[in-house]
């Protein structure tokens, strides 16, 4: 049998948990409270729920302790090596994102150049066109065609993958965000602190916009 398959003998004591467990549940499910007296029998049953599960969770915590500390142990010691590798993937990550920027601005940038050229150059041959057509009209020659602008070359985006024999790097988009005025936020962006408020409430206090609500559940000793 495999490791993940094999029986272990914490499993017959957790099955046995289970089962006075599922005992419990029904017993609780069965319960019908409609006076003191058969409240204090539910209640009766919560304790011993309550004690049960108790030291359900302290078995299981005897059981694990001992595995947990060697794979706590591991983890420490794993967890040490990898953090030059991670500073590594960070740092090379940060500078080839910043270049990456640069040459999407740079692309963006030549891109509006060469349309405001393209612009300028159009304006400048329909006014050329405009005074020739008019220097026609009024029987002068015409001056000559103007010259032709282009506009310049843009910059190559550049190269977003990398194929190497250790793998393939991509370049990935990601849109985040800075305030720069918090009064134009709209309040659905505002998070609401519930557990703040929850907190008010069990002080006694009150919260405009909020109403009091109160429920009762048990509490074991």
């Amino acid at each position: 049998m495999t490791p993940s398959t094999e029986i272990q003998s914490y499993d017959f004591e957790a099955a046995q948990i289970r089962e006075t467990g599922l005992e419990l549940a029904t017993q609780a499910e069965a319960l019908v409270i409609h006076d003191d007296v058969t409240d204090a029998g539910a209640k009766f049953v919560l304790a011993i729920v309550t004690k049960g599960l108790k030291q359900a969770k302290a078995r299981h915590d005897e059981v694990k302790a001992e595995p947990l500390a060697k794979c706590n142990a591991i983890d420490a010691a794993f967890n040490d090596a990898y953090e030059p590798f991670k500073t590594a993937k960070d740092t090379i990550g940060k500078k080839t994102g910043v270049y990456h920027k640069a040459k999407i601005d740079a692309d963006e940038a030549a891109r509006r150049e060469a349309e405001r050229i393209e612009r300028e150059a159009f304006v400048a041959r329909a006014k050329a066109e405009a005074e020739a057509a008019a220097a026609v009209k009024r029987g002068e020659e015409p001056a000559p065609a103007p010259v032709q602008v282009a506009p310049p070359a843009v910059i190559p985006v550049v190269q977003a993958v990398v194929k190497t024999e250790a793998g393939t790097v991509g370049m990935v988009k990601h849109r985040d965000y800075k305030v720069v005025d918090e009064a134009k936020i709209p309040r659905a962006y505002w998070i609401l602190d519930t557990a703040r408020i929850a907190k008010w409430y069990r002080d006694g206090g009150d919260v405009p916009g909020c109403e009091e609500e109160i429920t009762y559940s048990p509490r074991t000793h």
